[in-house]
């Protein structure tokens, strides 16, 4: 039986945010999984399961995207997408109670 060659195709949204300031730190946000609803910048919305992408500037402002991923029909390939939070957005970001499936909730759309 012939194993298939996971091919991952990144889409990556280009509309970047400048650094802004948070409650949270990148440290608190980066790699932690998060249940979003967000406006794509095609058209559209994502809702579902996703992950946090985080970076802090020398003042502690942070910039913040979302990644999430999906398989295509044939099971042939996965694509990510990355999607940055605009600023306006960080007050939604809101920390998920412990044991709850994840870690954080962002309901921007």
């Amino acid at each position: 039986m012939a194993v298939a060659e996971l091919i991952v195709r990144p889409h990556y949204i280009f509309m970047t945010y400048d650094f802004a300031p948070s409650k949270f730190s990148a440290a608190d946000l980066k790699d932690k999984t998060v249940y979003v609803r967000v406006p794509l910048e095609q058209g559209g919305v994502y809702e579902g399961e996703a992950k946090f992408d985080a970076t802090q500037d020398g003042r502690g402002w942070i910039r913040v995207a979302v990644v999430y991923h999906w398989w295509e029909k044939d099971m042939s390939a996965c694509n990510a997408a990355k999607v940055f939070v605009p600023a306006e957005a960080f007050p939604q970001i809101v920390k998920n109670p412990p044991g709850s499936k994840y870690e954080f909730t962002l309901m921007a759309a």
